[in-house]
Order: C-alpha cells, then sequence, then structure tokens
C-alpha cells in the first residue's frame, strides 16, 4: 500500500512539474455554416492565422491538409510563430475543379501540430484540426448592357461664365502686381 500511494504522488508530482504551457491557436475567415464560395474552375485562398499568444517561447508548427487535399494545398508544411503573436499567415489555396457541380460542398480539414526542432526526451506537442467548407457557386458573369455610358452635360453658359471669371481674376491679380512693384 506504502508503495502505491508513494508511485502515486511521484506520478502526480512528475505531471505538475512538467511546465509546458501553450497558447497556440488558430483562426479562419471560414468555417462549418459560413463557407468559402468559388465558382467551377475558379481559384481563391483562404487564410489561417497561427496565434501563440501569452508566452515567451517561438513555436514551430507542422500544417497537413488531412481532407480535401483534392482542392486544397499549403505551400509549405512549417511555419514558426513567435511568441505573444497572432498574425503568422497561412494561405490555403483553393482550386475547383472545373468539372464541380454547383451546390457542392467540399469540406477542407488542415492539421496543425506544434514541433520541437532536435529535441530529446519526451515532448508534450499541441495539435488541434481547423475545418472550413467550400461551397461550388454557380458562375455568375458580369453582363454589360449596350446602354450608353452617361455623359457629364456641362451648361455652355455656366461653363463661359466661370472662365469668364477665371480672366478677370488673372488680369486683376496681375495688375495688383504691377502696381505693387512700382510702389516699390
Amino acid at each position: 500500500m506504502k508503495k502505491r500511494n508513494l508511485m502515486t504522488l511521484s506520478i502526480f508530482l512528475m505531471i505538475l512539474s512538467v511546465s509546458f504551457v501553450s497558447s497556440f491557436g488558430v483562426a479562419t475567415n471560414y468555417w462549418k455554416g459560413h463557407p468559402m464560395q468559388l465558382s467551377p474552375g475558379e481559384s481563391g485562398t483562404s487564410v489561417l492565422s497561427l496565434q501563440n499568444m501569452k508566452t515567451t517561447e517561438d513555436l514551430t508548427v507542422q500544417m497537413d491538409i488531412t481532407k480535401g487535399d483534392e482542392i486544397a494545398s499549403i505551400d509549405k508544411s512549417r511555419y514558426f510563430v513567435k511568441a505573444n503573436t497572432a498574425d503568422t499567415v497561412v494561405p490555403v489555396k483553393i482550386r475547383i475543379p472545373y468539372s464541380a457541380e454547383p451546390g457542392t460542398v467540399y469540406e477542407v480539414t488542415v492539421s496543425s501540430r506544434t514541433v520541437t526542432p532536435g529535441g530529446s526526451g519526451v515532448v508534450l506537442g499541441t495539435g488541434m484540426d481547423t475545418s472550413f467548407e467550400v461551397l461550388v457557386v454557380e458562375n455568375v458573369l458580369l453582363e454589360t448592357e449596350s446602354e450608353e455610358i452617361p455623359q457629364l452635360k456641362f451648361d455652355t453658359g455656366v461653363l463661359i461664365g466661370a472662365l469668364v471669371i477665371v480672366v478677370i481674376l488673372g488680369v486683376l491679380l496681375w495688375v495688383f502686381l504691377k502696381k505693387k512693384k512700382k510702389s516699390k
């Protein structure tokens, strides 16, 4: 019984002595119920923001697409996230096939986990999956109408009056400056 209590206490103290606190997170601009919308053949980019808040340690994060890799890709797999930052951008490129039917919903899941390069022993890391939907919408072409572009219309009388006023002000300014030079 005494050995068992000592073993339990030792395990408990080992768990408490681990000083790993992670404030790692991933934010996205699309999610289930708020999908990214693209037409067949269209490409776009969804942005994931890696966050490493309230810590003094920088992180290296491994990013992998675990679902939806037929339409999604990431340029690189490892990202360096500085301490106390919330703006490390991971662009997820989305390309919808031309054969995709409008109304089709693709789910993209990006797995992220913290890694310790060159670490030895037991390494505790944080991992999470971030998912968002991509909805294929009908291709909407902008139709240009054959209407003429409205032209600005000036009243000729107003235009001539404005020009006369500008000329008169110019002449008065010239006369004023000439008189000022003569008086010196």
